[in-house]
């Protein structure tokens, strides 16, 4: 078996395949991850119990950063770089298993069971052309709230370890606590933001036209 590093062209190749079919796949999860979190929350507490579709996000952070911490820690810069940079990939496959359980074992919602019925996709269509605007600001929206996460989560530790000149353990571990920080701040701003949705039937002002 030929020894493969993170330089290697054929190394990288894999790593951007990969990464464009995760991206790919989590934004097909935002929208409906969101609108069940939604459909199970109680008409005044939506702000908060969505807001934990982002906050989840940050456990993947904390998750990651302090696997690197522990790395950076423990190994040498050349044994990580020489096999040690397995051992986050292997970590991450652990979720598979979760993944395919919760699929199976979730349950339609109640709004979702009490329809009187589901559209179609002409339907959809009609409804993208007709709710246009609104469906333009969310998009705006969700970029937004996407390009900052990137540039808080995977352009800092560049960032610090390419401009600010700290080590990548000291990199890794501000990013464990910005990813800490998110997650205590999401839910509170989600239960702060409450009362704006109740002023508008559950509706986001940058959205109600």
């Amino acid at each position: 078996m030929p020894h493969v590093t993170p330089h290697d062209s054929s190394f990288s190749g894999r790593a951007l395949a990969g990464r464009l079919l995760q991206g790919f796949s989590a934004g097909v999860e935002l929208g409906s991850t969101s609108v069940y979190l939604s459909e199970i929350a109680g008409p005044h507490n939506k702000g908060f119990i969505v807001s934990f579709q982002s906050a989840s996000q940050q456990l993947a952070v904390m998750t990651a950063a302090a696997v690197g911490v522990i790395m950076t820690a423990a190994l040498p810069h050349e044994e990580i770089m020489a096999w040690g940079w397995r051992i986050p990939f292997l970590i991450g496959c652990l979720i598979v298993p979760a993944l395919f359980f919760l699929r199976r074992n979730l349950q339609e919602t109640e709004a979702f069971t009490l329809a009187p019925s589901h559209p179609h996709f002409s339907e959809i269509l009609q409804t993208l052309h007709r709710e246009w605007r609104s469906i333009g600001v969310g998009l705006l929206m969700v970029i937004m709230t996407t390009t900052s996460f990137y540039v808080i989560t995977a352009y800092t530790p560049s960032f610090g370890t390419a401009v600010l000149h700290l080590s990548a353990h000291d990199s890794l571990l501000v990013t464990l606590c910005v990813g800490i920080t998110n997650l205590l701040c999401l839910p509170i701003f989600g239960a702060l933001y409450q009362p704006f949705l109740d002023q508008t039937h559950g509706v986001p002002i940058g959205l109600k036209m």
